[in-house]
């Protein structure tokens, strides 16, 4: 996708899902959804988070489940507005800081 107004620049979106353990709550799980920098503000975060639980149900799965942490805030809204509900929160060290991951799952 090309940011309008600038042919030579291209927005980038990935997301990836994951498999949980046995011990874990079924379902699947929204692992990691990254939107390059010069993707931002072209609304393909909720573009992708709005294709997840679309792609689980057609899957035939009950429940999508997604983790992120506090800080983002911006995403937060994203997720709210999909109907993802705050199950759950632990304190943890990523990328060399203390942050609040959050567990954030979807009845489908």
């Amino acid at each position: 996708m090309r940011r309008p107004g600038s042919p030579n620049s291209t927005a980038a979106a990935w997301a990836a899902s994951s498999r949980p353990p046995a011990t874990a709550r079924p379902g699947r799980g929204l692992r990691l959804l990254l939107v390059a920098p010069e993707g931002r503000g072209l609304r393909l975060g909720t573009r992708l988070v709005g294709e997840c639980p679309a792609f689980a149900r057609e899957a035939g799965c009950g429940q999508v489940r997604l983790w992120t942490n506090d800080v983002l805030v911006a995403a937060r809204g994203i997720h709210q507005d999909f109907g993802f509900v705050l199950a759950d929160e632990e304190p943890h060290r990523s990328f060399g800081h203390d942050l609040v991951g959050q567990n954030r799952p979807l009845g489908l």
